[in-house]
């Protein structure tokens, strides 16, 4: 038997239906001849989306939530995000990063350290709309030496992140559980001496190019946190 002429057999459509609800892609309700397919809401989490066409999309007419999805919480565990195969391909790279870092020395765990700490400072800042360099970044970082083509604002930011990273490598053991007073405290030592408030904010934003709206009030932002 053919679906539709389309040359598609109902034995295989049944085994494409039955990888699709094991990979979470798909819900099904009913039982039978009632029996009836849907996304799942962690498809959403999967999907291909074609990002060039988006962007050509004028902003006002894109798809997107437009208010923050509450949902998301439920979808974001491990068993949502990947499959068994990609959690069994996970765990064998983290077994062999731990086993590598067993032989390393205290100055190559240093060095690659203030590595990943430059290489994360500058690329953060930058999405921030920071306009150092990398290697104008490093010299900051290693020597304190400020470029001279950019402010000290922008400074000031990247060794903010330097003092961030410091800090929770040096107080690994504060952020298990996570707490919010951890994250405002990280907050604190990123902001400091660029005029933003410590704590969640209590004003508006809104994002340029996006009908999407952040919440709105310093109780929905602390709920959502929790």
């Amino acid at each position: 038997m053919e679906l539709l002429g389309m040359g598609i057999s109902v034995p295989s459509i049944n085994r494409d239906l039955a990888e699709l609800l094991r990979l979470g892609y798909i819900l099904r309700e009913g039982k039978g001849r009632y029996t009836s397919y849907k996304l799942s809401p962690s498809y959403l989490l999967h999907r291909f989306i074609d990002t060039s066409a988006y962007f050509l999309v004028e902003p006002d007419k894109r798809k997107v939530f437009k208010l923050f999805n509450r949902d998301i919480f439920r979808l974001l565990d491990k068993e949502s995000l990947f499959t068994a195969e990609e959690l069994q391909f996970l765990d064998s790279l983290t077994t062999k990063y731990q086993d590598r870092l067993k032989n390393f020395s205290p100055t190559l765990y240093n060095k690659e350290f203030e590595r990943l700490t430059i290489e994360l400072s500058w690329k953060s800042s930058q999405i921030e709309g920071n306009t150092y360099d990398l290697l104008d970044t490093e010299q900051l970082l290693k020597y304190k030496i400020e470029s001279g083509k950019n402010t000290k604002e922008e400074a000031t930011m990247l060794l903010n992140h330097k003092y961030a990273i410091d800090y929770v490598k040096s107080h690994a053991d504060l952020f298990n559980p996570l707490k919010i007073r951890d994250i405002e405290d990280v907050h604190a030592i990123l902001t400091k001496d660029l005029g933003l408030p410590r704590n969640i904010r209590t004003r508006l934003v809104g994002i340029t190019g996006t009908q999407y709206r952040p919440p709105d009030n310093e109780f929905q932002i602390r709920e959502h946190l929790e």
